[in-house]
């Protein structure tokens, strides 16, 4: 499939019935290409956008470090440091606090997220209601500075972002095709109540294309930060309407027969 038949395919299944009137004469192996150039869109463009907040992140907590971050040895599970205790530090809402002398047991209720190290205990506060705990007596060697910093951004501003894109890809790839075959089952009902008599690939073929819209807008937002109250259920919503539309637009081949896969 070239590029122009992609872009034809992607606005066409936005925007024209006609187009899913003649679904039937489309095979399953097309729109599975279909549906994997469009994870792969989506995939490159978020991934171009979100490659530029993890490089900048990562040189920001470079710097921070540089300024803030005391030396801290982890040797055969006992954490040192080379600062006066309890030492803590705020940036944005979230706490680090290092306190091996034992004074210090939790992240006070006054913040809402933080972090907590101890003799040999690492604590996060997700949030108010929810924090883990981590176990570092096992740890036998580890060694956290400035410099050490510096060595992970250098090398995760090439390392992460394809990583990033690769994991974004298989998680779309999944996630979008289990949700075709979940709300398949709205379109095997509309297919036997409007009696169109359409095969289960021809309905999964629909369902792969009427995707493309709900995915699209829900991407954008994602795209350009916007929160968008009950998004996912606005866009399931969406793809379950644009289901039953575009079945009552199909009409099958003479020789199509009910439940043919």
């Amino acid at each position: 499939m070239s590029q122009e038949r992609f872009a034809l395919q992607l606005l066409k299944s936005s925007t024209s019935g006609t187009f899913y009137q003649k679904m039937t004469e489309r095979r399953f192996s097309e729109a599975l290409r279909y549906f994997s150039l469009l994870i792969l869109f989506v995939t490159l463009v978020l991934s171009v956008r979100f490659t530029f907040d993890i490089v900048k992140g990562l040189s920001q907590f470079e710097a921070w470090s540089q300024e803030n971050l005391p030396e801290i040895t982890i040797l055969k599970g006992k954490v040192s440091v080379n600062v006066s205790q309890p030492w803590q530090k705020e940036e944005e809402g979230i706490v680090m606090i290092i306190d091996t002398t034992g004074k210090t047991a939790e992240i006070g209720e006054t913040y809402s997220r933080g972090v907590l190290l101890t003799q040999n205990r690492l604590f996060v506060k997700k949030n108010p209601y929810e924090i883990q705990g981590y176990d570092l007596s096992k740890v036998e060697s580890f060694h956290l500075n400035a410099e050490t910093i510096r060595r992970w951004r250098k090398v995760g501003q090439w390392c992460l972002p394809p990583l990033f894109s690769l994991i974004l890809f298989v998680y779309f790839w999944t996630g979008k095709f289990l949700q075709v075959l979940v709300f398949s089952g709205v379109s095997v009902l509309t297919n036997w109540i409007a009696k169109r008599g359409l095969s289960y690939r021809t309905l999964l073929t629909v369902g792969i294309y009427a995707m493309t819209l709900p995915f699209l807008l829900a991407s954008g937002a994602v795209l350009w930060g916007l929160q968008v109250r009950l998004l996912d259920l606005v866009c399931f919503s969406m793809y379950a309407a644009l289901l039953v539309t575009v079945i009552l637009h199909c009409y099958p081949k003479m020789e199509e027969m009910p439940g043919e896969f």
